[in-house]
């Protein structure tokens, strides 16, 4: 039987005390927002939504090789 499983990641955030983007920070190689779709792909995820805020154009430019909604 298969089991369609979705995923939301929520990177809404303003980011205001931070400063910068804080899903663009970087750990290690790339930005945190990857590590964390990394993860969710890596478990076998069917469907992934990202919920974007604020920074949603700067956030998309490092999300064009994820396959996301």
């Amino acid at each position: 039987m298969f089991l369609q499983v979705s995923a939301i990641l929520l990177a809404a955030g303003s980011s205001r005390r931070m400063g910068r983007i804080k899903q663009l920070l970087p750990l290690g190689n790339k930005p945190v927002i990857s590590h964390c779709l990394d993860t969710l792909i890596a478990s076998e995820i069917n469907d992934i939504v990202v919920v974007l805020g604020q920074h949603r154009a700067e956030i998309l430019r490092s999300l064009v090789l994820f396959r996301i909604r």
